[in-house]
């Protein structure tokens, strides 16, 4: 099947103001479908309405954008409104070793400090298996696991 392209672009701009560019960049030249970070298309409605279109799905590290000072106060990181604008995003918790996070510690992160609901927190789980290269039986596991979760 190949090798995916699953480049780091949109959390730190290679030059001011080019953060949303960078992003553009890694969906038309390297035709990734998912990001590492990005979060910083949320400047740009022209960039978001590319990701949406092109459905390139954002692996946000909450923890580490703030922690890198990506965004100055975690209650303002844009997990929230990239989601509402109709991005996929999945949470992951970026390198533990250097920032001491977990991806549970993340995931409360977001549900604590973002206000996330169950149903968008599983709503990010999912995404994480729905853009995996898993395989389906692995994919469909992991997506009837969360639901069953999100029941109980």
């Amino acid at each position: 099947t190949g090798v995916i392209a699953v480049p780091h672009a949109g959390e730190i701009a290679p030059e001011p103001g080019h953060g949303p560019k960078s992003v553009r960049d890694a969906t038309q030249l390297l035709h990734a479908r998912r990001i590492a970070h990005g979060i910083l298309a949320v400047d740009d409605d022209q960039v978001i309405s590319e990701l949406v279109e092109k459905d390139v799905c954002l692996d946000v590290c909450v923890s580490s954008n703030y922690l890198l000072r990506v965004v100055p106060e975690i209650e303002q990181h844009p997990l929230p409104t990239l989601r509402q604008k109709g991005i996929s995003c999945t949470i992951n918790s970026d390198d533990s070793l250097l920032f001491g996070r977990s991806l549970l510690e993340d995931y409360s992160i977001c549900r604590t400090e973002l206000k996330m609901s169950d149903e968008e927190l599983a709503d990010c789980a999912k995404d994480s298996f729905r853009y995996s290269c898993a395989p389906k039986n692995v994919i469909a596991k992991g997506l009837q696991d969360i639901d069953a979760w999100l029941a109980s």
